[in-house]
């Protein structure tokens, strides 16, 4: 229709106050960004982000070797395996696999024949499983040298039915809540 649209109008009549005076530098002259770069905490910072740059190519570099050498080697290791189960397999003898376990210890061991029991839980009474459960409890304890806090020492009694649980007993709560 030949006249601006509403958006124009809107954007002139808030613009018609401000002014700008055309003599105020619009960025830095050529010699004070010289200054700037040359400065210490500047080239201190260059000097930062270079070594940190090439720590971290270094890094990346090693990372990317032992990969390789641990895919390189994980390779030869299999072709020497199915080279082996091929020639047994050949020959007629099976190949057995006998794990090390000369470096775990015997309270891990102990620890693992309790807790992986093999046996039916409907003919294991409830005792046994909670006797089980403490005695894993106790292990673990021992295995890994921790304490139980005194606060917990007062509240646990081995030699005594748990509790019945309570409205303002704040461990029951939460495990209701669970």
């Amino acid at each position: 229709m030949g006249t601006p649209t509403r958006d124009t109008l809107i954007k002139l009549a808030t613009n018609s106050g401000l002014t700008r005076d055309p003599s105020v530098p619009q960025g830095l002259n050529y010699k004070r960004k010289e200054e700037i770069e040359k400065g210490h905490e500047l080239c201190t910072l260059k000097n930062r982000y270079d070594t940190l740059r090439t720590d971290l190519i270094a890094r990346s570099e090693r990372k990317r070797r032992y990969k390789a050498a641990e895919v390189e080697q994980h390779k030869s290791l299999f072709d020497i395996i199915r080279n082996q189960i091929i020639e047994g397999n050949y020959e007629g003898k099976p190949v057995t696999f006998e794990p090390d376990t000369s470096h775990v210890l015997p309270e891990r061991r102990a620890l693992t024949d309790l807790e992986f029991k093999n046996r039916d839980v409907d003919k294991v009474s409830y005792d046994e499983l909670l006797e089980d459960r403490i005695r894993s409890l106790e292990m673990r304890l021992a295995l890994y040298h921790l304490e139980v806090l005194r606060k917990l020492q007062e509240r646990i009694r081995f030699n005594k039915p748990p509790p019945q649980k309570t409205e303002d007993d704040p461990i029951s709560m939460e495990s209701e809540e669970e």
